[in-house]
């Protein structure tokens, strides 16, 4: 991906980058992942598990999203949820 390329120097471009892509795409939840991530890192939790949320809700059979949902709620230590 290309945000993943930019995200070592510009976060934001990198932002911008995962979110173009197509929402019907395997991709498209990859980069909803990583722009998670990419907050998380940034400090900004909230935006982070928000957007982790809206991988999952947009695709709830997605084991990826569900997986990142809750790597990212282990990694803030909300272990009880992150079990669910």
């Amino acid at each position: 991906l290309v945000g993943d390329l930019l995200a070592r120097n510009n976060r934001e471009a990198s932002l911008a980058a995962y979110a173009k892509g197509q929402r019907s795409s395997d991709r498209y939840r990859q980069a909803m992942g990583k722009t998670a991530w990419t907050y998380n890192e940034a400090g900004d939790k909230a935006q982070a598990l928000a957007t982790a949320r809206a991988a999952v809700a947009a695709s709830p059979g997605s084991e990826e999203a569900a997986i990142t949902l809750a790597e990212l709620l282990r990694a803030q230590e909300n272990y009880d949820e992150a079990l669910k």
